[in-house]
């Protein structure tokens, strides 16, 4: 952001037609960093990846470096200094509210990181369309080129509300291309990415493309996760789980004769969900997230 407030003092024209080219280009990259983001992941080398993300931040980042010195320099001649610099960082800071604000509790829990991305672009260039509308006047642009101006700011709105209208279609065909397994189910829920991948002789269930068990192997870590520390014990009548909300820890503890209370904390009910209707894992867990001895509550473990 520093680079581009930098490279400010450097456009000595046409600031309004500067600020609107911004707050385009900003929207565009913006709206297709996630998208270019997840096409380069499953494409490219891993090794490559977060290189990629860093060069896409540093160009917003830049780009939004801009916004204010231009601003700043706009509406000099219509509010002195103080009340402009006040006006501006107000309307900054809580836009920045709003965003932070906005993003990881509703646009993400509700619609994706995918489609967040989309969305948040699709303001910047909102901004950049607003502009040339209220401000067509002071652009003292030739017509033909405000009409292709505004026909090109059209043209990359239809083409991000396309993308938003694809998005399931083309994040399914993603998992496709990551997912060395076929993928038999798949959900964004409010806190995570879930995905569940099927072989013949094997199921796997993934949160945020990272393993979380699969059917072939899971016991091994499950039986000594519950029996070695239960074994330390004389008579296990009461237990706490942290997590564990798929059910196949808690299958271990419920061999347990003498255990008369288990309670399972797991902040996602989406996956403790899944672990109660999808067949393959409620036969993978016995059904236990069910049993007349579990008590299952969704919070932060914390």
């Amino acid at each position: 952001m520093g680079l581009g407030s930098f490279f400010t003092r450097f456009i000595h024209r046409r600031l309004l037609l500067s600020f609107i080219v911004v707050e385009l280009i900003i929207g565009l990259i913006g709206a297709l960093s996630v998208p270019l983001c997840y096409l380069y992941f499953a494409q490219s080398d891993v090794s490559g990846y977060q290189f990629f993300v860093l060069f896409l931040v540093f160009i917003i980042g830049a780009l939004t470096g801009f916004e204010i010195p231009l601003l700043t320099r706009i509406m000099e001649d219509d509010l002195q200094l103080r009340e402009n610099i006040s006006n501006i960082l107000t309307y900054d800071y809580l836009g920045a509210l709003a965003a932070t604000l906005l993003f990881p509790f509703f646009l993400i829990p509700f619609v994706g990181l995918y489609k967040s991305s989309l969305i948040f672009g699709l303001i910047n260039i909102a901004v950049g369309l607003t502009t040339i509308f209220l401000y067509r006047e002071q652009l003292e642009l030739k017509r033909q080129f405000q009409s292709a101006l505004t026909a090109f700011t059209l043209a990359i709105i239809c083409v991000i509300g396309f993308m938003i209208f694809s998005a399931d279609e083309y994040i399914n065909g993603w998992n496709e291309a990551i997912y060395k397994d076929p993928v038999i189910y798949h959900k964004n829920s409010a806190y995570q990415n879930i995905t569940i991948t099927q072989q013949p002789d094997e199921f796997r269930l993934y949160l945020n493309g990272a393993i979380q068990f699969s059917s072939r192997d899971e016991y091994r870590y499950h039986e000594a996760l519950t029996h070695i520390p239960l074994h330390q014990l004389d008579s296990p009548r009461r237990i706490l789980l942290l997590g564990g909300g798929e059910g196949l820890a808690a299958r271990e503890i419920l061999k347990y004769e003498e255990l008369e209370r288990l309670r399972i904390i797991d902040i996602d009910p989406a996956v403790t969900d899944i672990s109660k209707k999808i067949a393959l894992i409620r036969e993978l867990n016995g059904g236990v997230l069910s049993h007349d001895r579990v008590d299952l509550i969704h919070e932060d473990a914390f």
